[in-house]
Order: C-alpha cells, then sequence, then structure tokens
C-alpha cells in the first residue's frame, strides 16, 4: 500500500517518461516533491538525446536539488535557447 506521496511520485516519473513536451515542468515538481527515490528517473531523463536545453537544466537542478549529482555539462548547439544563453 503505497502511501499518497509515493503516488505522487510515481505519477510525475510516469509523466517525465511519457510527456516529452513537459519533462522540465515534472523535473521541477519531483524536485519539489523532495523523494530522492526520484533520482534514478530524473538520472535516466537526463541522458535523453531528445530532450531540449531548458528540460535539460530543469532536470539538472531537480537532480542536484535531491541531493544527486549531474553527469558533466553536454552541449546543445542548435537548440534555440542554448544559442541565446551561449551568446549573452
Amino acid at each position: 500500500h503505497k502511501s499518497g506521496g509515493d503516488r505522487v511520485r510515481d505519477l510525475l516519473i510516469e509523466r517525465l517518461q511519457l510527456d516529452a513536451d513537459n519533462r522540465g515542468l515534472y523535473a521541477g515538481l519531483l524536485a519539489d516533491v523532495g523523494d530522492p527515490e526520484a533520482l534514478e528517473a530524473l538520472k535516466a531523463a537526463e541522458q535523453l538525446t531528445d530532450l531540449n536545453y531548458l528540460d535539460y537544466l530543469e532536470i539538472r537542478n531537480a537532480i542536484e536539488m535531491l541531493g544527486g549529482e549531474p553527469d558533466a555539462p553536454r552541449e546543445f548547439n542548435g537548440d534555440p535557447a542554448y544559442e541565446a544563453i551561449r551568446n549573452l
């Protein structure tokens, strides 16, 4: 029998994995929930090759907020947000 918090975490992880257009949103919500059990899913999401830069940043921030260590930074050449930030 899962607690309410476990059910929320599991739902957010599911949405992180299935809703490619809103990964950053779900990563941020997982960080807010504060359950380190979400780290494995966030680390897997960090490796996705179809991430946009802003979602990538949210996922990395969520990993750090939950006490994990993000992987080495990646480049997102061609991503409009990445190029805009890089050129500041």
